[in-house]
């Protein structure tokens, strides 16, 4: 099955100079009725105010588009399931029978008559059964696609609401260090006021500040992207406010207990050997035979009386069983069964690779979630020897000598180490995030 969606919407504006009255009028309430559903979707999200947290987006993603066509077509595949079982319709034929042509009548010639009809196609049991089972095995394959799909959702919210942390805290640490810059540059005006030569720090500050400036640009316009992702994957507006109040759940890695069918992806693979195996026994009963019924009710005149028109009007009844043989099953059946059998194969096939690749996706997430802790640890370290070292160099300062510039110098760069630490955190639970979404753990 191709489970490839995504549609773009495109929207057409009329020109109104070629356009009469009536369209015009309908086009205003159309207007009218897409700005009473934009006043609703305003409504109900400031009706959510501050209260909003990550199980009520969580809940907004279980009606995504997405999940609800996978839901429709699993629905279909069911409602197939229930046809694929059935008779086909019966066919009702009505007739004119052994009429002359020279002389048409129906008291002339013994022959004549009128008759109705009854066929039925019978296919055979075991191709009614392996057509169901195909149905079945296709509905359950996309049930296992949603649980995919809303476990892939999931995990990109959470990326996109740790990301959202993560970028106002890099924010307000940028603004801590454009003020720390700002008193580091008047630190050292008074300096070179003094008569030291502290020029050249002048130019490597104001070069430093605008290297903070531009990364406070990246971050606002990352974090009005992360916004706009949480918005598109809950299907509702929300307000800035109302997001900088929504914490992202705490993110902790599943384990994988070397059971290929915990992945997703293996699931949805093995469900395909499930649909192929249905094929196989769909091709396979067409080696047996169809059956059909039919009959016919003829119905008769009396003859004129006439010339060799003298008989009878006694109705008749003819019924008639029919049934396929497969004589040329060697260049039909055969064959489409061997292509059915290597589909089988090969979806067995697959299931061993997508096992391969994903296990290799898993690993990966788990070597980069356990080395963004161990960096977290190291920046952590870091930070310590850098306060106690601020701290010896203000009781320094303090005692009357040193400099004041070396320990907004310090300060500046645990503000750094912070930043850093940030983006670990990050980077930790992003990893975490996405690799239990590889795994069925709801």
């Amino acid at each position: 099955m191709n489970l490839l969606w995504f549609f773009p919407t495109t929207r057409f504006l009329p020109s109104t100079n070629c356009l009469g009255t009536p369209f015009t009028v309908v086009f205003a309430l159309l207007l009218g009725m897409t700005s009473t559903a934009e006043a609703e979707i305003q409504e109900s999200t400031t009706l959510l105010g501050q209260n909003l947290s990550f199980r009520d987006l969580e809940q907004h993603l279980t009606t995504h588009p997405r999940l609800d066509q996978l839901r429709l077509q699993s629905t279909a595949m069911q409602e197939r399931a229930t046809t694929a079982g059935a008779l086909p319709d019966p066919v009702i034929s009505f007739g004119l029978n052994n009429v002359p042509i020279q002389d048409f009548s129906f008291d002339t010639f013994l022959p004549t008559n009128k008759s109705i009809g009854v066929q039925q196609a019978i296919p055979n049991s075991a191709t009614r059964a392996a057509r169901v089972e195909n149905a079945v095995t296709n509905s359950a394959a996309i049930d296992i696609a949603i649980d995919f799909e809303f476990a892939r959702l999931r995990a990109l919210l959470i990326t996109a609401l740790i990301e959202r942390t993560r970028l106002a805290l890099e924010i307000a640490n940028a603004r801590q260090q454009d003020q720390k810059y700002a008193e580091l540059y008047e630190v050292i005006r008074n300096e070179l006021n003094a008569g030291r030569a502290v020029v050249f720090r002048l130019a490597q500050i104001n070069i430093e500040r605008a290297e903070v400036a531009r990364n406070i640009v990246n971050f606002e316009s990352e974090l009005i992207a992360a916004n706009a992702q949480i918005s598109s994957l809950a299907g509702i507006r929300i307000a800035d406010s109302t997001l900088a109040n929504i914490e992202p759940p705490s993110v902790s890695l599943f384990q994988w207990h070397h059971n290929n069918l915990m992945f997703h992806s293996v699931r949805l693979a093995n469900a395909n050997i499930a649909i192929a195996d249905a094929r196989v026994a769909e091709v396979r009963s067409e080696f047996r035979p169809n059956w059909g019924l039919s009959f016919t009710y003829q119905q008769r005149d009396t003859g004129s009386g006439l010339a060799g028109s003298s008989f009878s009007g006694d109705d008749w009844f003819s019924g008639q069983v029919s049934f396929s043989l497969p004589i040329w099953a060697g260049r039909k059946q055969a064959p489409a069964l061997r292509a059915a059998q290597s589909e089988k194969a090969a979806a067995g096939m697959n299931v061993s690779a997508i096992a391969r690749k994903t296990e290799a996706e898993w690993r990966a997430l788990v070597a980069t979630h356990e080395a963004a802790e161990r960096s977290i640890a190291l920046f952590e370290q870091n930070l310590n020897s850098l306060d106690e070292q601020i701290a010896a160099s203000l009781t320094t300062y303090e005692s009357g000598t040193g400099d004041y510039s070396p320990i907004i110098d310090s300060e500046i760069a645990r503000l750094s180490f912070q930043s850093q630490i940030f983006r670990e955190i990050a980077r930790r639970d992003i990893a975490a995030a996405q690799a239990n979404s590889l795994l069925v753990t709801l």
